[in-house]
């Protein structure tokens, strides 16, 4: 199997891995929700979920276009591959979610 082969797939398995794992992050999250917050969702809880939610559409997006694009003998090619689109997109929307989750650790209305 050629290396850029091998990278490929490990690349699309550990979105793959991404997605098992954000899966019980929900879930967590939305128990947490309910138990702490009693059902109410502020602003910054709302973007919490928003956010998980088109995380997880994107990821499964990611890994059926990343499978797609992997070709067994060439991989893919990073620089114009949809897949990279996708990672740099979920990238973002990770960082979106865990600044929105330290503004309610750490809340910057201090009074």
């Amino acid at each position: 199997v050629p290396v850029a082969t091998f990278i490929s797939l490990f690349s699309v398995l550990t979105t793959v891995f991404a997605i098992l794992f954000t899966l019980p992050a929900i879930a967590s999250g939305a128990l947490s929700f309910y138990i702490n917050y009693n059902g109410f969702a502020n602003s910054i809880l709302k973007k919490k979920m928003i956010g998980s939610i088109v995380l997880l559409v994107t990821s499964v997006a990611a890994v059926f276009i990343g499978s797609i694009e992997t070709d067994s003998t060439y991989g893919y090619n990073p620089l114009t591959s949809i897949y990279s689109l996708f990672t740099l997109i979920n990238f973002a929307i990770v960082t979106f979610i865990a600044a929105n989750g330290g503004k309610i650790t750490w809340p910057q209305d201090k009074k």
